[in-house]
């Protein structure tokens, strides 16, 4: 708000579910981004910054930067940091931090940044002459758990034939339709009519479960099932976006607490020849695979 001032900025978002990094850089230092092989990419601005004057503004706003993290380290800081002295005179400078970061990779990202900052001379016969800012973004865990969840999936059997796709509400009203093309689908996949009847059974409990314990009777829920033959199997996946539940905690009531209602789990159980939860992406919600072996 006061005239001839200004500000530099990096805006960002990061998701450590993909691993992607979009950013625009508004006047300020350029960041970097160490790879997994320890080799550097600086992202310098392509635009003023913030407050210098609207005119020179690009009129589709400031460029965004998609970056790859792949396991790497991206790094932003101010520069009171390369302008920072190491002894005597001497300017720390991007090259300085560029070595300390090298020196350092095989340290957790709190310490590298740690080892940076440190190298700053900050006694009483030195002055700073701004301030020493330094945000560090390290994606080799998550590269480590992406890589887990895809061989996952990879062991995950494949829907080989999907008979049907339905997107209902999360209202009880709405299972009569579901519970129709549930039927149907087993039919067409050769289920017997005496055993039809159980899994339409089945599969209602579990989207009963669903309305009633992950959406909280909630009327804004929705629940997807997925229908697929594969080979000699029917498989049902239930998938929902709740918030996700712990699946140690979905456990059959003991049988010998007698009391309506609650055996719902039982009941699935004994009907289907497996059931479980697949993993969700970032955003949450639950996925539950049902299996039937046909004949």
């Amino acid at each position: 708000a006061t005239r001839g001032m200004f500000v530099t900025m990096v805006g960002g978002i990061y998701d450590p579910s993909t691993g992607r990094l979009r950013i625009a850089n508004a006047g300020h230092e350029p960041p970097l981004l160490q790879d997994a092989d320890g080799n550097f990419q600086d992202f310098p601005a392509d635009a003023p910054p913030l407050g210098i004057s609207p005119l020179v503004v690009p009129e589709s706003g400031y460029p965004v930067e998609d970056i790859e993290m792949n396991g790497g380290a991206f790094y932003l800081f101010t520069d009171g940091l390369t302008e920072g002295y190491v002894e005597g005179d001497t300017e720390l400078g991007v090259d300085g931090v560029l070595s300390l970061l090298k020196e350092s990779r095989a340290a957790p990202v709190s310490e590298r940044l740690a080892t940076v900052i440190g190298a700053i001379e900050n006694t009483d016969t030195t002055v700073l002459r701004d301030d020493l800012t330094m945000l560090g973004v390290d994606d080799a865990d998550a590269l480590q758990e992406r890589r887990e969840h895809e061989e996952d999936e990879e062991s995950q059997p494949a829907l080989d034939v999907v008979l049907a796709t339905l997107s209902v509400p999360a209202v009880p009203d709405r299972l009569k339709l579901l519970r129709s093309v549930v039927g149907d689908s087993a039919r067409l996949a050769g289920v017997v009519d005496a055993a039809v009847h159980d899994l339409v059974l089945a599969v209602d409990e579990a989207c009963q479960n669903v309305i009633r314990y992950a959406y909280k009777n909630r009327s804004d829920g929705l629940m997807e099932l997925v229908i697929a033959h594969c080979d000699d199997r029917l498989v049902f996946e239930l998938a929902d976006d709740a918030d996700t539940v712990d699946p140690d905690t979905v456990k059959p009531r003991d049988l010998d607490d007698v009391r309506p209602g609650g055996l719902g789990t039982h009941l699935i159980q004994e009907i289907m020849d497996s059931v479980e939860f697949l993993p969700r992406t970032a955003e949450g919600g639950n996925i539950l695979r049902m299996t039937k072996k046909i004949g």
